[in-house]
């Protein structure tokens, strides 16, 4: 037999299997420190989405066009959003796959779970503030937090309460 013909030791197949196990491994560990660093960021998107949903109730009500006798909305949270003085609440965010968490329930959904998020809104002088509190690590609830902070001017109603909204109607015209 010649060396043209010659093909691969046994020993050359062992140590390119170990190769490929070996940079295996190390993509598998790659992948799990990237879906960890990446949970804050699913927890500050969440904050965020909570946020702009206060903001976006603060806006309508805030544009709120009267009915009738000009009565303010009966929705709890609309009448306590604006407010100048600071109105807390408690939402939650939905986060996926919770089976990451060493500390998950044996029968609980692995597919998402629900994380508490304190929310503070305050109104002063047509400045609307919101202030999302979340947990940075959502399988820990003794983690450190942060904060999720959005601020924005409100336009005054274009229709204050009582007001009268009259509107004239044209003679048809005559042929």
């Amino acid at each position: 037999m010649t060396d043209a013909q010659r093909g691969f030791t046994l020993i050359e197949l062992v140590i390119s299997l170990a190769v490929i196990a070996a940079i295996g491994a190390a993509a598998v560990g790659a992948l799990a420190a990237v879906s960890r660093a990446a949970m804050p960021n699913v927890m500050r998107d969440g904050a965020l989405m909570v946020a702009e949903n206060a903001l976006a109730r603060a806006r309508a009500a805030a544009a709120y066009v009267p009915v009738g006798d000009g009565a303010a909305s009966t929705d709890p949270a609309d009448a306590s959003l604006l407010r100048p003085t600071p109105t807390a609440f408690t939402a939650g965010v939905r986060v996926p796959s919770i089976a990451a968490c060493a500390n998950a329930a044996p029968n609980a959904d692995p597919s998402a779970t629900v994380v508490s998020v304190a929310v503070t809104t305050a109104y002063a002088k047509n400045v609307f503030t919101v202030t999302v509190a979340y947990p940075r690590d959502r399988c820990s609830a003794a983690s450190a937090t942060a904060a999720v902070v959005l601020h924005e001017t409100l336009a005054p109603p274009l229709y204050l309460p009582g007001h009268t909204i009259t509107r004239g109607i044209a003679d048809p015209a005559t042929m």
